[in-house]
């Protein structure tokens, strides 16, 4: 009990001798805590948070401590005990911050000053390193970016920044106005939206710069900002670019037909499962007659062979919206996107539900991972991946959809299923490109 007075009493008055006498306070210095470890081991942290106390600066002081504990700088009264440890040090400033890591093998700095006089947390920086080598790089700039602040100097916003995709040189370029006064400039990019930013490239005496090293369909976002005295600032504003995914190559007819080649032996055994034979019965009421299959197909094939049609097949997954009738399948790789709006297939679910056909989840699995899509291209989808990135993909809406049980079986032509899109802007469409092919003859 007489412990936590006596604690408070002295809490008391350390923050009297702040307030009513800030002359015990030395003039710019900065009390570093240990960083506080995210996902990488601690050693990291300290050697960090080391490099930025042996930085030299004019008219500044650095103090650090390697036996005090980190501090975690999202926590008030972590901040508190930090703050009357400054007291006691005649600090006037406290750095803390985090480090964790980030894209892969590198790490993200965090840091963050906080003002013992106003006891309030004035400035937050980050920066970005790709191995432990960069640590002095890190620390120089961290530093260097926090005496700015202290002294008063507010970040340096780049006017006219553009960015534009050259889709022939697989470059994007970025642009901005020259500033005044400022020959050297930093470029930061980063694939994730709110970032953290990676300085890719330092230039001298350009307002240009070509980024070669980005990868097709990942929204990229660029920031310039002003070199200082050797310490690349913040960038204050950014934009956003990407280069369009190659699209997928789509398959030909004849190609396809080359495939079906599963004989009658290789599902026999198959043909001996109750449950396939209840699939098969009941999809038989659903096969495309073989003389209107083998016609759409006839008449399909210009539009493929020239490309404004594709055929698409052996997708990753797919999805199903049947509010929307919309099934969703993405390719290989997330590399494309295609959707159909299908109501003749939702109206086959609901009577094998309604009829009870057994197991009939795995009919609608074995059919949608059998189909072949053809597809008209729509422009891009933009989603998002398990890193955060934003990518655009290839995005295609299918006019029309086969599908088969027993995926290439030589009998095809007897047992496949043909379903038409039910979206009647895509089928408006369809027919103004037939009517003008139709008068090109």
């Amino acid at each position: 009990m007489y412990e936590k007075k006596y604690y408070r009493l002295l809490c008391y008055l350390m923050f009297i001798a702040l307030f009513m006498g800030s002359a015990v306070l030395a003039a710019d210095t900065i009390y570093v805590v240990p960083f506080d470890s995210i996902n990488v081991d601690t050693s990291l942290t300290e050697d960090i948070a080391e490099a930025i106390s042996e930085q030299k600066w004019e008219g500044i002081t650095i103090k650090f401590e390697e036996d005090e504990k980190a501090l975690n700088p999202l926590s008030d009264e972590e901040v508190k005990k930090a703050l009357v440890k400054a007291i006691s040090q005649a600090a006037s400033h406290v750095l803390c911050g985090s480090v964790e890591s980030s894209y892969g093998d590198g790490y993200l700095i965090k840091s963050l000053l906080i003002s013992v006089q106003d006891k309030k947390k004035t400035y937050k920086t980050e920066y970005f390193i790709q191995n432990e080598s960069y640590i002095p790089e890190a620390a120089k700039i961290i530093t260097g970016r926090l005496i700015r602040e202290i002294k008063g100097f507010s970040e340096v916003k780049i006017n006219g920044l553009r960015v534009k995709a050259d889709e022939e040189k697989s470059v994007i370029s970025i642009t901005w106005d020259r500033r005044q006064g400022i020959d050297e400039y930093a470029v930061y990019r980063s694939p994730v939206e709110n970032g953290p930013f990676i300085k890719i490239a330092d230039v001298t005496g350009e307002t240009q710069y070509l980024d070669t090293g980005v990868i097709r369909g990942i929204e990229y976002s660029y920031g310039i900002a002003p070199i200082i005295d050797g310490i690349p600032s913040v960038p204050v504003d950014s934009v956003a670019a990407h280069l369009r995914m190659q699209p997928p190559r789509g398959m030909q007819i004849d190609e396809e037909k080359k495939k079906k080649t599963v004989s009658d032996k290789q599902i026999a055994r198959e043909l001996k499962n109750e449950v396939v034979r209840k699939h098969l019965e009941f999809l038989s009421e659903y096969y495309m007659h073989p003389v209107k299959l083998n016609l759409a197909l006839y008449l399909g094939r210009s539009y493929i062979e020239k490309g404004q049609v594709l055929a698409l097949s052996d997708f990753e997954s797919y999805e199903i919206y049947p509010e929307q009738k919309r099934i969703q399948f993405t390719g290989k790789d997330r590399g494309y996107i295609v959707e159909i709006e299908a109501a003749s297939f939702f109206k086959f679910l609901a009577k094998a539900e309604r009829i009870k056909i057994p197991e009939t989840a795995v009919l609608i699995d074995r059919l949608l991972k059998n189909a072949i899509a053809y597809a008209l291209p729509c422009g891009e989808k933009k989603i998002k991946d398990e890193y955060g990135h934003t990518v655009y993909v290839p995005y295609y809406e299918a006019i029309g959809m086969s599908t088969e049980y027993f995926k290439n079986y030589a009998k095809w032509e007897n047992n496949t299923l043909m379903i038409s899109t039910s979206d009647r802007e895509l089928k408006m469409r369809m027919k103004e490109a037939q009517n003008k092919k139709g008068k090109g003859k």
